[in-house]
């Protein structure tokens, strides 16, 4: 009788593990080939121009790519 209640109990968590590891692995296959949508990737997002006399016009290239698998829309843009 004792062995019944330790096999039915080494089944029975048996059956917990299995459940779980399909669980988690649905979960990750799922979000794996969800979609993101849009992501903004700058490689660098600042930069200092240092002192600068009052008058000078300045020009740096921002490099902006859309890692993501949506469409990135940029709205508004503004010095800091």
């Amino acid at each position: 009788m004792i062995i019944e209640k330790a096999q039915k109990r080494d089944v029975m968590l048996t059956g917990i593990l299995v459940l779980a590891l399909v669980f988690g692995l649905v979960a990750v296959a799922g979000a794996a080939g969800a979609p993101q949508g849009p992501r903004i990737s700058i490689s660098e997002p600042l930069y200092d121009f240092g002192a600068v006399a009052a008058g000078t016009v300045l020009e740096h290239v921002f490099e902006i790519r859309n890692t993501g698998d949506g469409v990135l829309e940029i709205r508004k843009i503004a010095p800091s």
